[in-house]
């Protein structure tokens, strides 16, 4: 008699041990698929694959923040760079990274760890010295000069972070 279709054994239905780990995998002594033969990776080999492949990423854009489906070729390997630098953000801002990890991520170009809000991001302390330097009796057109502002862009900087300012 048939078996019912739930106790059928498929070959993933047994844990798999070799499969990779967020998409790193090291193959060692074949040539083709049939002889190939799966290397176990320890986490602080794969997290070092990962900032290597985060610092390669910060050298060519100048900045950390990755897109989060960003895939990144790190020594031959497609590494899944903008779900891990997302999961090391969480976990730092949990407090869950340690320490020198935290130190490492800290060297890197724009890194950050608090959630951000898609859009445009203003460098709000330049507004603030705008309205200091407009509250010292700075002349709009002055300002505007020296941050590369069009005079109407002054105007709107005053209004947004000092309201009772005209």
């Amino acid at each position: 008699m048939d078996q019912p279709h739930h106790d059928i054994k498929t070959p993933h239905s047994q844990p798999r041990p070799w499969l990779p780990r967020a998409g790193l995998l090291s193959r060692a002594n074949g040539r083709s698929s049939a002889n190939v033969k799966f290397m176990t990776i320890s986490r602080d080999t794969r997290w070092g694959i990962r900032f290597g492949a985060l610092r390669q990423y910060t050298q060519r854009t100048g900045t950390s923040l990755v897109p989060v489906l960003h895939v990144e070729l790190y020594e031959g390997t497609n590494v899944a760079l903008g779900a891990w630098v997302a999961y090391n953000r969480q976990q730092q801002r949990a407090g869950e990274l340690s320490d020198d990890r935290q130190t490492q991520l800290a060297t890197l170009a724009g890194w950050h760890a608090e959630k951000r809000r898609p859009g445009r991001h203003y460098d709000t302390s330049r507004d603030r010295e705008i309205v200091r330097l407009r509250a010292d009796g700075s002349l709009i057109a002055e300002i505007a000069t020296n941050y590369s502002l069009s005079r109407q862009r002054v105007h709107q900087i005053l209004k947004k972070v000092s309201p009772t300012n005209d």
